[in-house]
């Protein structure tokens, strides 16, 4: 099954908003994803959690 139009998407929202702004919607994006993990799976701030979150923000931030 071809998926061409989610490229197609991909490139026009590349054009209208930017590279700077669609790189940092990829760079937010895990952070999102973990809170929102925590939400539906009803999971708890855990030490791991929060020391997982500084690694991201570390990558993040010299990925930037």
């Amino acid at each position: 099954m071809e998926q061409w139009y989610l490229s197609h998407y991909y490139v026009k929202a590349q054009k209208e908003l930017g590279a700077a702004k669609i790189s940092a919607y990829y760079a937010i994006a895990p952070f999102v994803g973990a809170f929102i993990s925590v939400i539906v799976f009803r999971g708890e701030f855990t030490m791991n959690f929060f020391v997982g979150l500084i690694i991201m923000i570390i990558g993040t931030y010299l990925a930037a």
